[in-house]
């Protein structure tokens, strides 16, 4: 799967085996470590060797994530069988070290992420809730720990809110301390196609925001297509289940919208971008997975495919403009070719005017490359350079310009 997607960069959470318990309370960087080392098993240093030959020999670069602060040092909240977390001021420094440790532990397997999320969606108490200023306060700590221990080569992204729109007030926060320089990625999470027209892309991003934030790259750590109708019938199942006779997860409409999810957020300037998720886990109910638990691939991985290895590595991308609901599209350029993805999101059939001749002068036609659902489309079908392309509904078509 990672091969066939051209996968250059995972999210994965390497967490080392110390109860909550063990964790002593202002303890320095080195201490946790020692703790942690400590509570190696055989079985778990077998993994992490395994898990750091295969990312070598796939040359897949990591990306780390701690998904919570140690419930030792959080605090819950909420009624009975709803609780959640937050954090607790007097322990973010504690939690920093920690960070810090983890990172020296799996350092010590040969796994060194390029960044690191400090936490998981801090905007919700499922994993721990920061407000921006205890998140500001996180980021500050952390990195004085991570530099403090030879960690300098690591950057941070964040805040990796659980949504676009939800990410203002914690990269305000950062612009007015200043410590915005202490990251070296924005990051942040799609689920927007909830209360946004699809596709969703970054237009939840607050007005302005993307000049601010100067060279920073925006990294979407996570995204999918979390549409109303995925509850609705003709499913019987929905992505938050696995099952049923008609699962969204399993059908050609999603994998379509999540195709277009990814097409919206690169054409809107994302330099990276990571499906939720590669897999089923066993131990979870959901069916977000490309691949199900048994690890048969579903149609959104197909999907994805369709576009991603065919899109050349290192391709200069065009946006779309305007934005329109149920369609996402962008080009992309290499070495004097230009290729256009057009991703129609909808129930309904649409037309779309391509017109090359204002991005590809002395280019006389266009093909058609691929599509997805396969027979929506036929290889090797050729248009002038200002064609109606017909988009069946909920399907994708790859264009390539061909000089002649």
């Amino acid at each position: 799967m990672l091969r066939a997607l051209h996968v250059r960069d995972v999210r994965v959470s390497v967490i080392a085996p110390v109860r909550n318990d063990r964790l002593v309370d202002h303890a320095s960087v080195q201490e946790l470590l020692a703790a942690m080392q400590a509570n190696e098993t055989p079985d778990g240093t077998r993994i992490l060797r395994r898990f750091r030959a295969e990312m070598n020999t796939l040359g897949v670069s990591m990306d780390f994530v701690y998904w919570q602060m140690p419930r030792k040092w959080s605090q819950s909240f909420g009624p009975p069988g709803h609780r959640q977390w937050r954090s607790i001021p007097a322990h973010i420094a504690d939690y920093a070290h920690w960070i810090a440790a983890e990172l020296l532990f799996a350092r010590g397997f040969g796994l060194r992420p390029a960044a690191v999320e400090l936490t998981n969606e801090p905007d919700g108490g499922w994993n721990t809730f920061f407000t921006p200023r205890q998140y500001g306060e996180l980021v500050l700590r952390t990195r004085r720990a991570m530099d403090e221990n030879g960690l300098h080569g690591i950057l941070i992204e964040g805040p990796g809110t659980s949504k676009v729109h939800s990410i203002g007030p914690y990269l305000a926060e950062l612009i007015s301390t200043g410590r915005l320089a202490l990251l070296g990625r924005v990051s942040v999470h799609d689920y927007d196609t909830i209360a946004f027209p699809a596709p969703a892309g970054l237009s939840g991003l607050p007005p302005g925001l993307q000049s601010r934030l100067g060279t920073l790259p925006i990294f979407v750590t996570e995204f999918s297509s979390t549409r109303p109708e995925w509850r609705q019938p003709p499913y019987d199942t929905d992505l938050s289940e696995r099952g049923g006779a008609h699962s969204a997860a399993d059908s050609l409409p999603y994998a379509v919208s999540v195709a277009g999810e990814a097409v919206q957020l690169i054409s809107d300037g994302a330099a990276s971008v990571y499906v939720w998720q590669l897999e089923d886990p066993g131990w979870a109910h959901d069916s977000f997975g490309m691949l199900d638990v048994n690890g048969r691939a579903r149609p959104v991985a197909t999907a994805l495919a369709s576009i991603f290895a065919t899109v050349p590595t290192g391709a200069t991308v065009f946006p779309s403009s305007p934005r329109r609901a149920g369609l996402a599209a962008a080009a992309f350029a290499r070495g004097g070719s230009l290729m256009v993805v057009l991703v129609n999101l909808s129930d309904a059939p649409r037309i779309v005017r391509l017109d090359l001749y204002a991005v590809a002068t002395g280019r006389a036609a266009v093909d058609t490359v691929t599509a997805f659902p396969a027979a929506s489309a036929k290889p090797g079908r050729r248009y002038p350079p200002n064609a109606d392309i017909p988009l069946p509904a909920d399907s994708l078509v790859l264009l390539r310009t061909r000089a002649g």
